[in-house]
């Protein structure tokens, strides 16, 4: 018999959805994906941070997820309890730069980040 939360996968963004304010790990979310995935619901994370990063303000974030997640704004496919890269969609840094300074350069008040395998790029 499947599961109250068979076949049923949440992603969850981190800053302003997981994270409260000032980077705080809300107690009730925690508790509701515990539940969540008691129940046969997958769990992961989809944001633009870097695996390095995710874990700075998630240090849990392998135990919480039960699904790889998506990171770097879809850039990386990464399996969080394995710790490693299930797969890699990333641009190579000279173009990307390129593409920033370009935006710099032509468009008025833009704020951006570059997100790199390790990290991110900076002008």
């Amino acid at each position: 018999m499947p599961s109250k939360f068979s076949n049923i996968l949440i992603l969850s963004d981190i800053d302003g959805t997981f994270l409260g304010n000032r980077t705080r790990i809300i107690e009730r979310n925690l508790t509701a994906i515990e539940h969540f995935k008691s129940h046969g619901g997958l769990f992961t994370f989809n944001t633009g941070r870097t695996y390095d990063n995710l874990f700075t303000v998630v240090p849990n974030a392998a135990e919480l997820a039960n699904a790889p997640a998506a990171l770097s704004n879809g850039c990386c496919l990464y399996d969080l309890a394995a710790g490693r890269s299930i797969i890699d969609y990333f641009m190579p840094p000279e173009p990307a730069l390129a593409v920033a300074k370009y935006i710099k350069a032509n468009i008025k008040d833009v704020g951006m980040r570059i997100s790199a395998k390790a990290g991110f790029l900076a002008d």
